[in-house]
């Protein structure tokens, strides 16, 4: 498995995009919600395109997110009555008090084994966010955290091999994205249920920076 966005690219032509199965688990997730800030015809044109290949299914805008910090622990030991338990939301809170608000630019198109997505320059902001909040035991550190953590938008899912090459082809000839810079002010606590595409979230809380 790679852990750098430039070894995904690397092998690209080599991915084989894994089937989707909601494993049924719900957990915690942190995320910076981008969806009023991608409703504009740009962003539209790039998912509108890549819709047009068969391997590819799209995130709805309404949706679109960026992930700060996954928390393997099951939802039920970190919650109470839909609320975050008060160790996990002092640990949040304390970091986010921390964090001024920054800009994030979405550079160019890369791709997971399961995703299309976007790499972002934010001058190592979210990866920082990720980073602190792994030195708490409470947040359980998993393998895609520290070190590991690569800031994306997911654009959309690969679903199967139909057009896989025809679409790593595009996604090689325009690489470059061209979408407006995005400013990052808050950043909402949610339950998700993992693997399900595309996600539905219930709101917990929201943290402004």
């Amino acid at each position: 498995m790679a852990s750098k966005a430039a070894e995904f690219w690397a092998r690209r032509r080599d991915i084989t995009p894994p089937t989707h199965n909601s494993n049924g688990k719900k957990r915690l997730v942190l995320l910076a919600d981008v969806s009023d800030a991608l409703a504009c015809s740009a962003y539209e044109r790039v998912v509108g395109t890549l819709n047009e290949f068969s391997c590819f299914d799209p995130v709805p805008r309404e949706v679109l997110h960026l992930t700060v910090k996954l928390f393997d622990d099951p939802v039920e030991s970190v919650t109470v009555n839909n609320s975050p338990n008060e160790r996990i939301d002092e640990i949040i809170s304390q970091e986010i008090r921390r964090t001024d608000p920054f800009e994030i630019e979405l550079t160019q198109f890369n791709i997971f084994p399961d995703v299309v997505y976007g790499e972002i320059d934010d001058g190592g902001k979210l990866a920082d966010i990720n980073r602190r909040l792994c030195t708490y035991a409470e947040t359980t550190t998993l393998d895609r955290d520290g070190e590991e953590f690569i800031p994306h938008l997911t654009f959309g899912y690969l679903n199967d091999m139909t057009e896989y090459d025809e679409l790593i082809s595009y996604l090689e000839s325009n690489r470059e994205l061209d979408l407006p810079t995005l400013t990052i002010d808050e950043l909402t606590l949610v339950i998700r249920e993992v693997g399900k595409h595309p996600p539905v979230s219930t709101h917990l809380k929201t943290y402004e920076l």
